[in-house]
């Protein structure tokens, strides 16, 4: 399955492998990182407190650690 994707990734322009390369790490960090933030802050402002809180400590905490030891222990995210 992987080989059949690395074959048909590798046939596409150069321009385009780079440009999805970028686009996925974007989209990555946006949701990893700022999503459970939106999330957390959206349920606080509407009053679901139990929800927020749940978000906060079990979905935005944990991914913004990640995030931090994976940069510092790899110099960024490559």
């Amino acid at each position: 399955m992987v080989s059949k994707l690395k074959k048909k990734f590798s046939t596409l322009p150069t321009w385009f492998q780079y440009y999805l390369i970028i686009l996925s790490i974007f989209l990555g960090f946006v949701l990893f990182m700022f999503l459970p933030i939106f999330l957390a802050t959206f349920c606080f402002c509407s009053g679901h407190w139990v929800w927020g809180l749940l978000t906060v400590f079990f979905v935005a905490l944990p991914s913004i650690t990640f995030i931090t030891v994976w940069t510092n222990e790899h110099d960024g995210w490559w």
